[in-house]
């Protein structure tokens, strides 16, 4: 308790050091927007307090240390917190804890392995290609943890020596990580991509998100399986996978796996039908609760330390904005003088290297504020750029939570993480700012 209060006040200190910098180009509102960054910028670095605690620390600095300047609205920093991002992401959360409350997650992952065949190789890409699917739709730390769980009986029949013990763990995580990228629920990072060109008004669709995404990370999922077989070939031949369930499925789960399927439906055609993504939302948490599926303590349970994570990083960009600090950063760096393409990369390797000792979302919130001011550059682009390769960026067991679990298992060791997490990495970055960038060129999004 000593030692954190001790960090808390030296990162207070560092905050007001900055603010009382002379720094003559830099006015008032920029000036007290910047020890407010910094600020956030090490709390979530350090995570001396909880993250979403820190959302709200960011919250109240603005309102009571910013807004005397700049007066705004107090609604313009709250309202973040709220929005229509997050809201989506509050419906994702709900339908997959749910998925998982019935089981229905566990019964579509073997499902998927039943028709896998024996062959060690095919099984690790099922397994991949399932994990991603799911991490598509529901929490990639829930994901990792069950399908490493389902896992487990496969490495019973598996020599102690067989280096496909780790790369069936390893390429979990490792899917769990891609599969994010191809959704707008799937990992935060796209959220908050989506709501930052939103806010400067370049609306992306659930299915135009879908389309530019899925099939990059059909490709990365892909690469990863490959590289990992390679770094880690099995020894063992043919192996064979239990795949049967003890109870049949029932009524309840028929009409939440129809609910589920009229979600996806909705948020994919939300350009027919008009209704905003979290408008979507709320359908399923209204059913869910509304008929006693989950319950006040499923409630009480879902994943709002997320969100209030997700709700300081995006009041933390309006600030950044509404004060003219992003203005002022980019002033001094000057990327005009390079093609778009390789702008692009260069913020892509900045966020895959921020991500390799900071969470994702941490990254995400910190980056895409500074970013969008690039002059001359498509904020599609950048705001793609940064969130892709947040989640594409595995070098470390602290830079995901699938990593965190995989390294857990107990399979693994940080070398074995950290040699495949490099590769997979860099594969990752190059593909997302080679093809990535052309698909969505071909697309007409940047």
């Amino acid at each position: 308790m000593y030692q954190k209060t001790i960090t808390v006040l030296f990162i207070v200190l560092a905050a007001i050091l900055v603010y009382i910098l002379p720094i003559e180009s830099l006015e008032e509102a920029p000036r007290r927007c910047l020890a407010i960054f910094v600020m956030a910028a090490l709390l979530w670095i350090t995570e001396i307090i909880p993250l979403y605690i820190t959302g709200l620390a960011i919250l109240f600095a603005e309102v009571v240390f910013l807004n005397p300047v700049l007066k705004l609205p107090s609604e313009t920093y709250f309202s973040p917190f709220f929005s229509n991002i997050i809201v989506l992401f509050l419906g994702g959360f709900v339908l997959a804890d749910t998925l998982h409350k019935f089981r229905l997650d566990e019964r579509i992952s073997r499902m998927i392995l039943h028709r896998l065949g024996s062959n060690p190789k095919t099984i690790l890409l099922g397994l991949m290609i399932t994990s991603a699917f799911l991490s598509m739709w529901m929490s990639n730390t829930a994901t990792a943890a069950m399908m490493i769980a389902l896992s487990l009986p496969i490495m019973r029949g598996i020599d102690a020596d067989d280096p496909y013990r780790k790369a069936l763990i390893l390429g979990i995580a490792f899917a769990c990580n891609l599969g994010g990228i191809g959704t707008p629920i799937g990992t935060p990072p796209n959220a908050i991509a989506i709501k930052f060109m939103s806010d400067h008004g370049i609306e992306i669709s659930f299915m135009r998100w879908v389309i530019a995404s899925l099939p990059i990370a059909l490709i990365l999922v892909i690469g990863a399986w490959r590289i990992i077989l390679m770094m880690y070939k099995p020894k063992i031949q043919s192996l064979i996978i239990d795949t049967k369930t003890s109870e049949p499925i029932g009524v309840r789960q028929r009409l939440l796996l129809l609910l589920f399927l009229i979600t996806i439906g909705l948020w994919l055609t939300t350009e027919i039908h008009g209704m905003a993504s979290g408008v979507v939302s709320m359908i399923p948490i209204i059913v869910i609760f509304g008929s006693g599926l989950m319950g006040k303590s499923d409630f009480k349970n879902l994943s709002w330390d997320i969100l209030f994570l997700m709700g300081g990083g995006l009041t933390l960009g309006v600030a950044i904005q509404e004060s003219g600090l992003s203005d002022w950063v980019m002033s001094y760096i000057n990327l005009s003088a390079f093609p778009q393409s390789a702008t692009s990369a260069i913020v892509a390797f900045i966020s895959g290297t921020m991500t390799s000792f900071i969470s994702n979302t941490s990254t995400a919130n910190l980056l895409m504020p500074m970013v969008i001011g690039i002059k001359g550059m498509s904020l599609t682009a950048v705001c793609m750029a940064v969130a892709w390769a947040a989640s594409a960026s595995m070098v470390l067991p602290i830079s995901t939570p699938p990593n965190a679990i995989a390294y857990g298992s107990g399979e693994i060791k940080i070398i074995d993480m950290l040699k495949a997490g490099l590769i997979v990495t860099l594969f990752s970055l190059i593909i997302i700012t080679t093809l990535g960038y052309l698909w969505w060129k071909v697309l007409g999004i940047v």
